[in-house]
């Protein structure tokens, strides 16, 4: 692959570095090697720096959560030529901006998987340097790192898995280096994937987060490294990937015990949130559902973001402010307003000179514990699994419900129509987490909910669900 620009080591010398003599003496690949992975506190830094720079907005900030892929999933109404998602909510991905969108996700997810690779091949050659538990949660996490980003760009760029998974997909390093590397099949990628995801399983059987649950951090000297786990890839990120993998390869029984060994054995780690935390008058609602989060990234730029597409002050004049269209809103929460999504998730800007309700689960306006905490996957992915693949439907319809007891909603009856049903909670639950396209890509829709009008559809195709590979890759291959 051409022009990624490794991230870590100009991180590292701004971190570690307090003046240029080492360059003068020896190779920047040198210091690193000999320097960073000589000490356990510098490659805890390494660590860190990785997941920080996933949680950029090229990445996991807003490209692959918030803005491009949750507009591609029609959550936004664009009515504007001259509005930046413009083109991408209409799947014209040869206009400049889809281009230079689409592009930046592909560089930074690519950069992200090298230093990965950099990060376990130095790590591997350790010796002494690391406890034996450190060492292996820390190739642990580094796996689940790679295997979740692959499988994301799998989901984007790669072709439409269940109807033609042998068509070319995308390349998939596992070493240092930033050579070229051959483009795989998608079923080969998920080999690789699936490989992945199974180094960090068996990396991770000991993992704190196991007998200890997420871990609050603490005031008495110890090593946090290990805590706040829901900060970090974990053994149970590793599972619910294995449930969300089996479930993309329709493996609907591989992809149930995975689904509900995260469901009985850390429901209780991870709990759904407690309604009185996003209560009316709370003064710091937790608005993501953080007791629900099983990874999710520190997203330091979470407010900038905010501010630059869906703050709606100024609505007049803003062409880029994501907005739902107002009926389609109220049409997708069905008029619930005590959907605690809809009721926390959606609010007029009491500034904006327009009555128009606007996306603030992001708004980090006030400080509060859950500032900046952006969602990767989320205990309910595991209950919608569990209902998809169930094969008697009353029991499904069992496992829906308490997803919807847990939202504030009365039960259901399927009578047959679990997939609308599913379909309908899917576009509720994952809003500004980047999930949705995936999951209309995943089941192959030939038609989905239009977000630029009131009611209607969109006819999709292959076209509309397979961007093609950057030019930034292609053109000197």
């Amino acid at each position: 692959m051409r022009y990624i620009k490794l991230l870590l080591p100009a991180l590292l010398l701004l971190l570690l570095v307090s003046c240029n003599k080492f360059l003068d003496v020896q190779p920047v690949d040198k210091f690193l090697d000999r320097q960073v992975y000589s000490n356990s506190a510098t490659i805890k830094t390494v660590l860190t720096g990785i997941y920080l720079n996933m949680a950029k907005p090229g990445m996991y900030g807003e490209g692959l959560s918030s803005t491009t892929v949750d507009v591609m999933g029609q959550y936004y109404n664009i009515a504007s030529t001259a509005d930046t998602f413009y083109s991408v909510m209409r799947y014209n991905y040869n206009d400049a901006s889809s281009v230079s969108r689409l592009g930046r996700i592909w560089s930074a997810s690519y950069g992200a998987i090298l230093n990965v690779n950099l990060f376990l091949y130095n790590v591997s050659r350790t010796e002494g340097v690391l406890s034996e538990n450190e060492k292996r949660w820390m190739m642990g996490e580094a796996y689940a790192i790679r295997a979740y980003v692959a499988f994301d760009l799998l989901r984007l760029f790669g072709p439409v898995y269940a109807k033609d998974s042998t068509l070319n997909a995308i390349p998939y390093p596992v070493v240092p280096g930033t050579e070229i590397q051959p483009v795989l099949p998608a079923n080969r990628v998920m080999d690789s994937i699936m490989a992945d995801i199974g180094q960090a399983e068996t990396l991770l059987q000991n993992d704190p987060v196991r007998t200890e649950g997420v871990a609050a951090q603490g005031n008495d000297n110890a090593d946090n490294f290990f805590r706040m786990r829901n900060r970090r890839m974990n053994y149970y990120t590793v599972k619910a990937l294995t449930a969300r993998f089996q479930l993309y390869r329709r493996n609907k029984a591989a992809a149930m015990e995975a689904a509900r060994l995260v469901i009985t054995e850390a429901g209780g780690f991870f709990p759904f949130v407690n309604p009185d935390a996003v209560a009316s008058g709370v003064t710091q609602p937790n608005r993501v559902f953080s007791t629900e989060v099983i990874t999710g990234l520190e997203n330091a730029d979470m407010y900038p973001s905010y501010q630059a597409w869906f703050k709606a002050s100024g609505l007049d004049s803003r062409a880029n402010l994501l907005r739902p269209e107002p009926n389609n809103l109220e049409a997708t929460y069905e008029s619930m307003p005590n959907d605690i999504r809809y009721r926390n998730w959606f609010y007029v800007d009491p500034v904006s000179s327009t009555p128009v309700k606007t996306f603030f689960k992001y708004d980090a306006t006030v400080r509060t514990p859950y500032t900046h905490f952006q969602p990767l996957i989320r205990i309910s992915e595991m209950y919608y699994i569990m209902v998809e693949c169930e094969p008697e439907e009353a029991t499904a319809q069992t496992w829906f419900n308490t997803m919807r007891t847990s939202r504030g909603l009365p039960d259901v009856t399927f009578a047959g129509d679990r997939q609308t049903y599913l379909d309908k909670e899917y576009r509720k639950e994952f809003w500004g987490e980047g999930q949705l396209f995936f999951y209309y890509k995943r089941l192959n829709k030939t038609a989905i909910p239009n977000g630029a009008v009131a009611s209607g559809t969109i006819n999709m195709t292959t076209t509309q669900y397979v961007p093609p590979m950057p030019l930034l890759e292609t053109e000197f291959r």
